[in-house]
C-alpha cells in the first residue's frame, strides 16, 4: 500500500475526520539550507520546495504536507527543515514560518481535523529517546498549541 494510502486510511480510521489532504513528496536532492533555516550540525542532506510563492529548504527523507482545511480552500502545508523544526505556511503568510513553542521532528506523520469541533491539529514523529509521536493543536482560532505526546 503506497504511503498516501496508509496515511489517507489512519485518517478514516482515527476520530478525526479527513480533510482533503494531500502528501506531496518533493525531489530530494542536496541543496545549501536557504538563510530562513540554520544547517544541521551533523549535516544533513536537504531540498527546497515551493507552495504558495515562499521557497523553504526542508530536511532530505521528509515529505511536505498540503491540506485543505475546512474543504473550504484554506491551504497550509507543514515541512521539516534540516537542522529539525517544523515550519508551515499559506497564502498570503508572507514566508515558512516556524511552528511555535520550539517543536523539533523527524517526519510530519499525520494531520487532522474535526470537523465538529473545527479543531487542527498537526502530528510528527520524534525518533530520538525511543521513537514518539507528539501534537500541537488548533482549537480553531489561529494559535497553535505547545507540543505534547499524541
Amino acid at each position: 500500500m503506497s504511503t498516501l494510502l496508509r496515511r489517507t486510511a489512519r485518517l478514516l480510521s482515527g476520530t478525526f475526520l479527513a480533510a482533503a489532504l494531500v502528501a506531496v513528496m518533493s525531489p530530494a536532492t542536496a541543496v545549501a539550507a536557504s538563510p530562513t533555516t540554520a544547517a544541521d550540525p551533523v549535516g544533513a542532506l536537504s531540498y527546497q520546495a515551493t507552495y504558495y510563492g515562499y521557497t523553504g529548504t526542508f530536511r532530505d527523507a521528509t515529505t511536505i504536507w498540503e491540506v485543505n482545511w475546512f474543504l473550504s480552500g484554506r491551504l497550509e502545508a507543514f515541512g521539516i527543515a534540516p537542522d529539525r523544526t517544523i515550519w508551515h505556511a499559506w497564502p498570503g503568510s508572507g514566508g515558512w514560518k516556524q511552528m511555535p513553542h520550539n517543536g523539533r521532528a523527524d517526519l510530519i506523520s499525520n494531520v487532522h481535523w474535526d470537523q465538529s469541533t473545527g479543531m487542527r491539529l498537526v502530528e510528527v514523529y520524534v525518533a530520538s529517546g525511543g521513537g514518539s509521536f507528539w501534537c500541537s493543536i488548533d482549537p480553531g482560532n489561529g494559535n497553535w498549541g505547545s507540543w505534547q505526546r499524541c
